[in-house]
């Protein structure tokens, strides 16, 4: 966004994702009319989030392109950005992989367990942010 203009969306978000208060949902979903910024205010925040060091990864889904309109790209997409910024979650992975190397042949609901769920459970992330991003979900 540029500088000044969405401030109070972005600082609502930005609130959001710093809350610890565990009875905040931990999921933020903006929603609105195509055309209203919705996607240059998830790039903001992505921004945001990889200069704070929170950003465990995004994806941002465009109809018309395969490779940025497929749901199963979404979390292998999103398990090797995270392991690209984290040894232990890279480890977690490869055990994964190990178990079965396909994973990115099966259905969304198995690849987010098996690689974003399975892997980050096994390490203490107790006070540690974690942020993902995904734009556009309705383009998939």
């Amino acid at each position: 966004c540029f500088e000044g203009t969405r401030v109070a969306i972005l600082d609502m978000i930005k609130s959001w994702m710093e809350n610890e208060d565990n009875d905040v949902p931990r999921v933020f979903w903006l929603n609105g009319l195509a055309g209203i910024g919705k996607s240059t205010i998830a790039r903001t925040i992505a921004e945001f989030a990889q200069q704070r060091g929170v950003l465990g990864g995004s994806f941002f889904f465009m109809r018309g392109d395969n490779s940025l309109s497929q749901s199963t790209l979404v979390f292998p997409t999103l398990a090797h950005q995270l392991a690209q910024k984290d040894a232990t979650f890279k480890s977690a992975i490869g055990k994964a992989l190990e178990e079965e190397a396909d994973y990115g042949h099966r259905t969304a609901p198995v690849q987010m367990e098996k690689l974003i769920i399975g892997p980050l459970s096994t390490f203490d992330r107790s006070n540690r942010l974690i942020v993902f991003v995904l734009d556009a979900l309705y383009e998939c």
